[in-house]
């Protein structure tokens, strides 16, 4: 016969709200009765009901994914399943649930979904892609003190708390190795909506007193098939770049199906990137790129999110991550 929670209240002599309140960390008690209820929830095998848990809590135990969710969107965005998967997971292991706010790709309509999401409160914090935080979402988020964490830094000076990698430091970390490889023209492409990785890769040119030849610049969108076309351009140069530095892994992987494609005699660039998805080290070559701490980003956010609803901190929390580089055999020769 399974157990209840007025089972678990009668065997350690407290009442049954007494029993709900401490398994929701809602109640201080003495050690002795701390224990006489754990004893009894494991005795017992005791599994408390979310629901009851809820309620007692003024909780839906639930935390919302803010993010849009169409067709082809993995592919430009890799790391938000992995952020999602990991964050689900931490949030199981915390007693909560992660649900999806599926959001219009219009900043205007996705920005009233996300307050009226804030404003109904059925949910208990919120996790949102900071590419659609905007500033009236921040006046809500900060005017009803809602628990919150953006991931990604939002695009404009914000008050509010998010999480992130240094992508100008990535973009670093890209150049300088290929720098150290010898190469002196190296070609971008990329989206300007990684704008700080550009800064990146023009800084990085600067501090290696390598000049910034606009012509080795291709602004693109984060797509393998842009990447592809690109590359093409790249091609019917005369003087062609020794390395191609990619904002993404799969704008990369783009750059070699064209290279297998269209091949020019004698023309072997290094190609290197930034975010380390799994098809990075399945293909031929293998892509030397920046990891970026998918997992770790998902950890931290939810704590840092869980500290917020259980009344923790208040103030402001900026986080950044660090990342490295996988050296892999897309870099595996040195410049003349």
């Amino acid at each position: 016969m399974v157990a209840t929670i007025k089972d678990v209240a009668k065997k350690a002599n407290v009442s049954i709200s007494t029993v709900s309140r401490v398994l929701s960390n809602q109640m201080h008690v003495s050690s002795s009765t701390y224990k006489r209820i754990q004893d009894a929830v494991a005795e017992l095998n005791y599994i408390p009901n979310s629901s009851a848990v809820s309620l007692v809590k003024k909780s839906s135990t639930t935390v919302l994914y803010a993010d849009s969710f169409y067709k082809g969107r993995p592919y430009e965005n890799p790391h938000m399943f992995d952020i999602i998967s990991g964050s689900s997971h931490e949030l199981r292991k915390k007693g909560y649930f992660l649900g999806l706010l599926d959001l219009d790709r219009s900043k205007e309509k996705s920005e009233e979904q996300i307050i009226n999401a804030i404003q109904s409160k059925k949910a208990d914090g919120i996790l949102i892609n900071g590419y659609y935080v905007t500033p009236a979402i921040e006046k809500v988020l900060l005017a009803t003190d809602f628990p919150h964490i953006c991931i990604g830094k939002p695009s404009f000076d914000s008050m509010l708390s998010w999480i992130d990698t240094n992508h100008s430091l990535s973009s670093n970390l890209a150049i300088t190795h290929l720098v150290s490889l010898g190469h002196k023209k190296i070609a971008y492409i990329g989206d300007c909506s990684y704008e700080a990785r550009y800064i990146g890769y023009y800084q990085s040119l600067i501090n290696h007193n390598l000049p910034l030849d606009y012509s080795n610049i291709y602004p693109t969108s984060q797509t393998r098939q842009e990447g592809m076309q690109m590359m093409q351009v790249i091609l019917q140069k005369k003087d062609l770049p020794s390395a191609i530095f990619c904002a993404n892994d799969s704008t990369a992987l783009g750059v070699f199906d064209c290279l297998k494609k269209h091949r020019r005699k004698g023309y072997i660039p290094s190609v290197i990137a930034i975010d380390n998805i799994k098809e990075s080290e399945e293909t031929k070559p293998m892509l030397t790129t920046i990891d970026i701490p998918k997992e770790e980003m998902a950890h931290h956010a939810v704590l840092l999110l869980l500290d917020h609803v259980r009344g923790g901190h208040k103030d402001a929390v900026r986080m950044e991550l660090p990342c490295r580089l996988l050296v892999r055999e897309s870099c595996s020769w040195c410049a003349g």
